[in-house]
């Protein structure tokens, strides 16, 4: 094993918070695109994507002022226990919002997904070295996949029984849980390896005019761009009858995942071994460009095939474990930042460039 059995309590917790993470961002997913496209259209999306950017940026900016010094140590249970509590309220006041609940849904689902999920690789880049992250992320990116599989394959079995709002009672349980038994590990251990000194941080603008004049981080972001452009859903609204998108979304999504585990535990470590990661997070990119070449030549459906099939199947495995290495190199003080800005405008700009407008 690449685990050593000093690193296995905070590899263990770390695997076991990112399941359940996952799981939940999965049926938050599923639950949030099956209502939204039943009842609203595609068009429709671009404002999505541009809210939850807007909203993910001030709720970082916010954090970064009131955040004490322990820092990540002691964030992220709290973030577990209050999206919970979000998803539970989410799930009561649905059926009596009308629409503009579900715009609300599909923007705090993408706000979930962006905030916890850079909290918690942010916790844990901070906890290891270069060399260790290159060992011990193909392991922990596996809890990514088992947790979108555990996810998916809930809400498939699910939408056969309960419509698709009830979801949500399932995605609140399983951050619950996760909060109450993998977090706590996970924060102990980090606080007994915390540093003394605070992280210390910047304005978005200056973070900003560092990614741009700074050719390593811009890579970064530009990757994070190309490689979230994707017409998946507005053409699957336009295929699709409005009641059979729940159990649509969450077949697809189950079978890339258990796709995206089998890349994860046969390809993942070797090619981190044998390869730069430059040339292993160029996999998706080249994937995707040539789903998009289809696309351009008129071949819609299998384009689109090849786009979402590229995207679903590596995003939660190789590619994730890739790009978050690519953060640890960054200095300690401005990796969370890079990060948040990073992910939240190139990964929701390019969803918004996708979508039908």
């Amino acid at each position: 094993s690449n685990i050593r059995p000093d690193e296995r309590r905070f590899a263990l917790a770390a695997f076991s918070a990112l399941m359940g993470i996952m799981a939940t961002h999965m049926l938050l997913e599923t639950t949030r695109d099956a209502l939204f496209l039943a009842s609203i259209p595609a068009s429709r999306l671009p404002i999505v994507y541009i809210a939850i950017a807007i909203s993910a940026l001030l709720i970082t900016q916010a954090q970064k002022r009131g955040k004490a010094k322990q820092g990540e140590c002691s964030i992220l249970g709290a973030w577990l226990m209050l999206s919970a509590i979000i998803t539970l309220v989410f799930w009561f006041v649905l059926p009596l919002v009308g629409p503009m609940g579900l715009y609300a849904l599909y923007t705090w689902s993408g706000i979930f997904a962006t905030l916890v999920v850079i909290h918690f690789w942010t916790l844990v880049s901070d906890h290891y070295s270069i060399s260790q992250a290159r060992r011990l992320y193909p392991f922990i990116g596996a809890g990514s996949v088992l947790g979108a599989i555990v996810g998916t394959a809930g809400a498939r079995i699910l939408v056969e029984v309960v419509e698709a709002r009830h979801l949500l009672l399932a995605a609140a349980g399983i951050l619950m849980v996760t909060a109450m038994a993998a977090v706590p590990s996970l924060h102990s251990e980090c606080e007994a390896s915390q540093r003394p000194e605070s992280r210390g941080s910047s304005s978005f603008a200056k973070i900003a005019r560092e990614i741009r004049n700074s050719p390593y981080p811009l890579r970064i972001a530009t990757l994070v761009l190309v490689s979230t452009i994707a017409l998946f859903k507005s053409i699957v609204r336009e295929q699709v009858a409005a009641e059979d998108l729940a159990a649509f979304f969450s077949t697809i999504y189950l079978a890339l995942n258990l796709v995206s585990l089998f890349v994860q535990v046969v390809a993942a470590s070797f090619l981190l071994r044998r390869f730069s990661i430059s040339v292993v997070i160029a996999i998706l990119p080249i994937l995707l460009l040539g789903g998009g070449a289809l696309l351009i030549a008129g071949v819609a459906m299998t384009g689109i095939i090849a786009v979402k099939g590229s995207e679903g199947s590596l995003r939660h495995s190789l590619y994730r474990t890739a790009s978050e290495l690519l953060y640890v190199p960054l200095p300690e003080r401005a990796r969370a930042q890079v990060k948040a800005l990073v992910d939240v405008v190139s990964q929701r700009g390019g969803q918004a460039l996708a979508s039908p407008i």
